[in-house]
């Protein structure tokens, strides 16, 4: 009976230690960050994004008076030398058609022309001058398989007593991609005794496709 009680006593005092030594040991996990932590990167990245620097955009360079000017003279090239107040040189025979072929050593083709247009004026003006029907059915300038030809249809004469020569050209405002100004000549009143007085026109430059271009002609 004593034996008894010994072993079960003995049993008593090892089971505890033998549970403790079977017990396994938990790894370890990271803290989670605090609600204050991450509130505070929240911040910061808030912050990161309300200093993001949005793309510049390119300032356009107004544009020089030698500039405006050399616009306007190729203007009144166009208008009085190629489509209103006087044409291109061509060939006096013309073709079944009335058109007769454009022998000006400026245009070896209807390309040379429109290429020339084009650097003046902004496209829908450009398209304005090149494309018009004068009279129905009847453009100024014809591109005939590449070739310049000239429509005897479509040509007129007309008066023209503006003088142009050292005309003033006065910067009104520039804004953005447009600048106004206005040009000063003097008109030339037939009669006895010529008579000059101010010949005032408004102009406006427009910024197209890299470059300056006027927004119409100037007459």
């Amino acid at each position: 009976m004593k034996r008894i009680c010994f072993v079960l006593l003995l049993l008593t005092l090892l089971l505890p230690l033998a549970a403790c030594g079977r017990e396994e040991k938990r790894p370890e996990t990271a803290a989670a960050p605090s609600t204050e932590t991450a509130l505070t990167e929240t911040g910061e990245i808030a912050a990161t994004e309300e200093t993001e620097e949005e793309p510049e955009t390119e300032e356009i360079a107004p544009p020089g008076e030698e500039e405006l000017r050399e616009l306007v003279e190729k203007n009144l090239d166009c208008v009085l030398s190629i489509f209103d107040g006087g044409y291109l040189q061509y060939d006096t025979t013309p073709t079944e058609n009335k058109l007769h072929k454009v022998t000006d050593p400026r245009f070896a083709d209807f390309a040379a022309l429109e290429s020339f247009v084009r650097s003046v004026y902004i496209e829908t003006e450009a398209d304005e001058l090149l494309y018009r029907q004068v009279v129905p059915g009847h453009t100024l300038y014809v591109n005939l398989d590449g070739e310049l030809y000239i429509d005897e249809a479509a040509m007129a004469n007309k008066g023209y007593y503006v003088d142009w020569s050292n005309f003033d050209l006065t910067v009104v405002a520039v804004s953005g991609g447009s600048c106004r100004f206005t040009v000063t000549a003097a008109l030339i009143e037939p009669g006895p005794v010529a008579e000059r007085k101010p010949y005032v026109r408004a102009g406006e430059a427009i910024y197209e496709n890299d470059a300056w271009r006027l927004n119409g002609t100037i007459l």
